[in-house]
């Protein structure tokens, strides 16, 4: 049985097109894969899955070259083409908007090495761990640190801290009442708000309270997510057991966009609990606060046992850690969120 073979005129001849057909098709790979890998995983990962799209699609586009230059154009099985068209035109658009927002996305840029850590200033991050801070007297005042990360907004003025029996309730009515705050903290008809311009994740607002000798209690208010400000990490919630602006727990809300965590892991948007000095989440869980309206939200520290709850919006947490058992300020931060604050007590735990 004879095999017919075509003239040399109705061969597939190589295009001198190919070449640039390939590289083409390559580029369009690396963007689909970084883009979906942008959307859902932190920088070491999509970088990696954008170094292996290239090679995937030299490999992809060199497997074609060969199948078309001995097949026809028509060999090629017209249900399996209309798939891959279909795959190309939805991978690109999802792979390009992805690199669009990697491009756009403001803040900080992505680091190879490490998930940028939501707490820690840069200069924080290389520093030698301090010695052991001694508590402040009643009638001691807190200072802060002798300057400020670069980019964050100054610290709150010197908190003086008095001696108070519980239970203990912030009256805003007229004024700050004795709150140090800085200076993107504000009364609003009785109403502690935020402005969210301070990308400072360390304590901003704090209590005229000492609690240097309370070890237990509870701490609640009802805080109001404005919305979302401008930079990487956006976040908010209570300072407890804090002795300065690098100690106690943060213990709130916070997200990231793109290309990081606020707990190392999957989580874009989460509830947790964290140590201030160190900035490592000790516990977290998926968490997107609605913005607009008010949420109670209650800590509670007692002895190595830290509790976070908001039972309206499904948040309970609760961890064991021993880092700080004791501390002398209590109150609030707002990074990059603006927020308002409402009805703030502090109470003996039960």
């Amino acid at each position: 049985m004879s095999v017919f073979v075509p003239p040399h005129s109705e061969r597939q001849s190589p295009s001198p097109w190919t070449p640039v057909r390939a590289a083409i098709g390559t580029l369009l790979a690396a963007v689909v894969v970084f883009g979906l890998a942008f959307q859902f995983v932190s920088t070491v990962v999509f970088i990696a899955a954008g170094a292996l799209a290239v090679g995937a699609g030299a490999g992809v586009l060199g497997a074609l070259r060969a199948l078309r230059s001995s097949l026809s154009r028509d060999a090629v099985p017209p249900p399996l083409a209309a798939f891959a068209s279909i795959l190309l035109i939805v991978g690109v658009t999802w792979g390009g908007l992805g690199t669009l927002r990697f491009v756009t996305l403001p803040g900080t840029p992505p680091r190879i090495a490490n998930v940028p850590n939501p707490f820690v200033s840069p200069s924080a991050a290389t520093a030698v761990t301090p010695a052991p801070t001694v508590a402040p007297t009643p009638t001691a005042a807190t200072s802060p640190p002798a300057s400020a990360s670069p980019g964050a907004s100054s610290s709150p003025g010197t908190a003086v801290l008095t001696p108070v029996k519980l239970p203990y309730t912030a009256d805003w009515s007229k004024g700050l009442a004795g709150w140090a705050v800085s200076p993107n903290w504000t009364i609003v008809d009785g109403v502690l708000t935020n402005d969210g311009t301070s990308d400072d994740a360390r304590i901003s607002a704090t209590a005229p309270i000492d609690l240097s000798s309370v070890r237990d209690y509870v701490v609640e208010a009802d805080i109001e997510l404005v919305r979302y400000g401008g930079g990487g990490y956006q976040s908010f919630g209570f300072v407890v057991r804090s002795v300065d602006d690098k100690t106690g727990y943060r213990i709130g809300h916070c997200t990231y966009g793109g290309y990081g965590t606020c707990n190392g892991d999957s989580q874009n948007y989460a509830a947790g609990i964290w140590n201030a000095g160190s900035g490592s989440a000790l516990v977290s869980a998926q968490f997107k606060p609605p913005t607009q309206e008010f949420h109670h939200f209650k800590v509670e520290v007692k002895a190595a046992t830290l509790t976070f709850t908001a039972p309206d919006v499904g948040v309970n947490l609760t961890t064991t850690d021993n880092a700080y058992l004791s501390g002398a300020q209590v109150g609030l931060w707002s990074q990059n969120c603006q927020i308002s604050v409402r009805n703030f007590t502090v109470s003996g735990a039960p």
